[in-house]
């Protein structure tokens, strides 16, 4: 299902927040909000002592984060693209994601989502 007709399925009222969180900056697209609002769900859960299934992820970890990888995680948040984040720090496309790769194996994860869900549990945002 894409995100298109994944909000077209969606009540009247889902999409009135959608909208609203949209119009809120909570993301820059459908699939940006839907995403943030699995995480902050999932984060919330968690730390009400449910199970998400990956120990990895479940876990706060005792990671120092660089003061750039500091600096990715509210632009990641945001959903900008690895060429906004460039531009917002002045940086080129491709040490951006340099910085990305070394994030996702301190953290031992694989995508985006997965980086901003550890960032939410060890309240690095």
């Amino acid at each position: 299902m894409t995100t298109t007709d994944f909000a077209t399925n969606l009540s009247k009222q889902a999409q009135t927040a959608l909208q609203t969180l949209l119009k809120a900056g909570f993301g820059s697209s459908t699939n940006d909000v839907v995403s943030n609002a699995l995480i902050s769900s999932a984060a919330k859960l968690n730390r009400e002592g449910f199970s998400l299934g990956n120990e990895t992820l479940m876990q706060k970890m005792p990671i120092k984060l660089s003061k750039r990888q500091k600096q990715l995680l509210p632009l990641l948040d945001q959903g900008l693209t690895n060429r906004a984040i460039a531009r917002n720090l002045d940086l080129s496309e491709h040490t951006v994601k340099v910085h990305f790769w070394r994030l996702f194996r301190k953290l031992q994860v694989t995508n985006r989502t997965q980086v901003l869900y550890c960032a939410r549990m060890n309240n690095w945002l």
